[in-house]
């Protein structure tokens, strides 16, 4: 059951829209059957995908199986969010994720839909929001994060960060959203203070120098946040988000359209090495308090 008038809340222009409607035609009720079963009997998602997929053929590929699949879940899931009380505003943000990830598949597999539908159980499953610029995962903390000057133990209220790819990752906006969370979640906060924690490539500190050269608005986000832990990687997993192509070794075969993509080209060609980190900013509900935060600190 697609949400009314969801395509046009979410950003999809015509040339999408038509081709949402072309594969929902070829495809008929099949599929909401399975999104009904998944949002409303709760059927895992893998088993819901398993009998979706059936219904791959030569003319619609998996990737867009599953989009369909998504969207018709959408009407299903804003009577969830309707129950819990949460505004339609929330509920449209967060679905704008369905439109950036159509956008990666479509320049990085030149399909129309997603290469990544597991991801969306946990907005399906409303353990994931999008609150303005970023996205926040609702969980507590499993085990102790110690920083700086402050503590996270096991069983404090924590929200996951995700920067969805919507454009510039301007610092107000970012600001804005954190402030947002706040807000939402402040009931639950210990001492008043939000502990924000993002697992990404952005906080891999070999990249601090790229950014602060190509991207100052990535640069502004990452030196706000304290790193805890990083993650060495042998290959450029996350060559894609930024090439929109895997890497196979050969750094002369990637695009160098954009001043990231030449900065990032650079780091590979100089022997740097690839990864991710963990990091936590700590808000207090108007400013980032977090003791270590600027790009200096985290090198260091």
């Amino acid at each position: 059951m697609l949400f009314e008038n969801l395509l046009d809340k979410i950003g999809f222009d015509n040339e999408k829209k038509r081709e949402y409607f072309k594969y929902q035609d070829m495809i008929g009720d099949k599929i909401e059957v399975y999104s009904k079963k998944y949002m409303c009997e709760n059927m895992p998602m893998s088993e819901a995908l398993e009998n979706i997929h059936k219904f791959k053929s030569e003319n619609i590929s998996e990737y867009t199986i599953d989009l369909v699949f998504l969207l018709n879940s959408t009407g299903f899931l804003y009577d969830e969010y309707r129950k819990k009380g949460i505004s339609e505003g929330i509920f449209i943000n967060t679905m704008k994720d369905i439109l950036y990830k159509v956008n990666e598949c479509m320049k990085f597999k030149g399909i129309f839909g997603t290469f990544v539908v597991g991801w969306f159980d946990g907005f399906f499953k409303l353990d994931r929001l999008g609150l303005g610029r970023l996205q926040y995962d609702i969980c507590p903390e499993t085990e102790e994060i110690k920083l700086s000057k402050y503590t996270i133990n096991a069983g404090d209220f924590v929200l996951g960060c995700h920067i969805p790819s919507a454009g510039p990752l301007k610092h107000e906006l970012c600001m804005e959203s954190y402030a947002m969370a706040y807000n939402l979640f402040k009931d639950r906060l210990k001492d008043g203070i939000l502990p924000i924690k993002c697992h990404s490539w952005l906080l891999y500190p070999e990249y601090i120098k790229v950014f602060q050269k190509a991207c100052k608005n990535i640069f502004k986000f990452i030196s706000d946040f304290e790193i805890y832990n990083l993650n060495k990687q042998e290959k450029f997993e996350d060559a894609w988000r930024i090439f929109y192509t895997d890497y196979d070794g050969d750094t002369d075969k990637l695009s160098g359209e954009t001043k990231l993509q030449r900065e990032m080209r650079e780091h590979i060609k100089n022997g740097g090495t690839f990864g991710e980190g963990q990091g936590v900013i700590l808000f207090d509900g108007k400013n980032v308090i977090t003791q270590n935060k600027n790009g200096k600190d985290i090198i260091n």
